[in-house]
């Protein structure tokens, strides 16, 4: 085992709470302090209805959203990827590249947006007799994309449960599922650029002391974790707190994460890439490494969301 990383800092949740749910900001583009530390990393949104209690709204129309469901409605990104990663329930999911299909639990969707897209998410009831769907988990999180690609064309690729890499090691004490990236011999199916080099696993632990351990790539001195269920997480000999973001810089090129429950199984998102040096840019789901792009991207939006709406869509 190489040398761990050390803890730099770890950064609570910032939860949006309401009638309709809670979101619980992990990271934004304004995370204060350590934020250049992320990039490319600059949000992860953790969406949960833990009390039956349900996000948001869409309306009621064909395309802006089934009577009585709930998700996000079409809404824009440029300059980023995003990647949605929802556990409790199926996704049904819509874009401006013409992807569109209800993604089971456990899939991945992953959208480049480039110089501008926009995508329509809803979560599913998990049976025909529920009426709305309730006690949801998932994760969405935005990557900032590098000049010349944050300017492109948009890309989107959904990846059922079943092609989600999976591993279970350490006499199935420890399963790892790799939702970009690369984890020992597993490759994630999503090959798109920036996917490929940037690695997030869901990490699942059971009680009793289940080891997870991992040296990172050459070159990925980015790096964080998320404990997102469970208590008693060690993470290089730190016991780490849960819904806050735990950022592994320097020191070294290693993890090491112990589940010391007794009782309660641990789950942890774990991420990786190399340094994003460049500046941002944002206003509202875009992010950019200057004026020009974010100018240029926001006429593309607009044109889109002209159509959109001429089709009633939003």
């Amino acid at each position: 085992m190489s040398k761990l990383r050390s803890i730099l800092a770890t950064h609570p949740a910032h939860s949006f709470h309401g009638t309709t749910g809670t979101v619980r900001r992990l990271v934004s583009p304004n995370t204060s302090g350590h934020g250049d530390l992320l990039k490319p990393l600059v949000l992860i949104d953790h969406v949960l209805d833990a009390d039956g209690r349900i996000i948001s709204a869409t309306p009621s129309s064909p395309q802006k959203g089934k009577k009585g469901a709930f998700g996000f409605g079409y809404h824009p990104h440029s300059g980023v990827a995003t990647l949605s990663y929802q556990l409790g329930n199926a996704l049904r999911y819509i874009d401006t590249e013409g992807q569109r299909g209800v993604l089971p639990p456990h899939g991945v969707e992953w959208m480049r947006s480039g110089g501008g897209a926009w995508h329509f998410a809803e979560v599913e009831p998990v049976s025909a007799s529920q009426k709305t769907p309730t006690n949801f988990t998932g994760f969405q999180l935005w990557i900032a994309l590098p000049p010349g690609v944050e300017d492109g064309s948009s890309f989107s690729q959904l990846v059922p449960p079943e092609q989600v890499p999976e591993l279970s090691e350490n006499q199935n004490t420890c399963t790892v599922r790799v939702l970009s990236g690369v984890y020992k011999d597993l490759v994630s199916p999503i090959t798109d650029p920036p996917a490929d080099q940037i690695d997030i696993f869901d990490v699942a632990l059971k009680p009793n002391g289940a080891v997870f351990e991992h040296q990172f790539r050459d070159g990925h001195d980015s790096s964080w974790a998320v404990v997102y269920a469970g208590s008693g997480v060690v993470i290089n000999g730190k016991t780490v707190p849960n819904n806050e973001v735990v950022l592994l810089q320097g020191g070294g090129d290693a993890v090491r994460v112990e589940n010391t429950s007794e009782r309660e199984d641990a789950l942890i998102l774990l991420g990786s890439a190399a340094r994003h040096e460049h500046p941002l840019y944002t206003r509202n789901a875009s992010v950019h490494t200057n004026q020009k792009s974010m100018d240029d991207a926001w006429k593309r939006i607009k044109t889109i969301g002209n159509a959109l709406h001429a089709k009633g869509d939003i």
